[in-house]
């Protein structure tokens, strides 16, 4: 079987599991990878000149083109410590994309290889960060560690 092959049978495992046991591996709910941080905004950004601690909450890839390695990743906050319609986008932001980098490196994903995504990609509860293949290649690898066999 090839790598691309086994990826893909680790995600319609991981699927299946949730869909049939209705509970979650230990940090792991379907694609979402729990993130509980505090991250600042400088207020330096495009969409916002607002600087806050910003509480996040989780991780999710909602999709992966494994063909040619890059997905979306977003970044779930807490919606009382940033409202999009109050404080704007943290869209561009670069404090918050410091520290996300270097927080993500602590958990074993690459942060060098997320990037804002376009603006109509943000969400009123989320950061969208575009993924490459470094980055992939961590997550499933967590997935495959976080999701029991079956």
């Amino acid at each position: 079987m090839e790598t691309t092959d086994k990826k893909v049978l680790v995600l319609a495992k991981m699927t299946l599991y949730f869909r049939h046991c209705n509970r979650a591996a230990t940090h792991m709910e379907r694609n979402m990878f729990k993130f509980e941080r505090t991250l600042n905004t400088n207020g330096g950004g495009y969409w916002s000149n607002e600087a806050r601690a910003v509480k996040t909450l989780r991780l999710e890839v909602p999709w992966i083109d494994e063909e040619d390695g890059y997905g979306e990743l977003r970044i779930y906050f807490d919606k009382k410590t940033w409202k999009v319609k109050k404080h704007g986008l943290i869209y561009t932001d670069r404090q918050f994309e410091k520290e996300l980098r270097e927080q993500l490196d602590l958990v074993g994903l690459p942060g060098k290889d997320v990037d804002y995504s376009e603006q109509g990609m943000q969400g009123e509860d989320y950061v969208s960060c575009d993924i490459g293949k470094k980055f992939v290649k961590a997550w499933l690898k967590k997935v495959e560690e976080l999701t029991p066999s079956l």
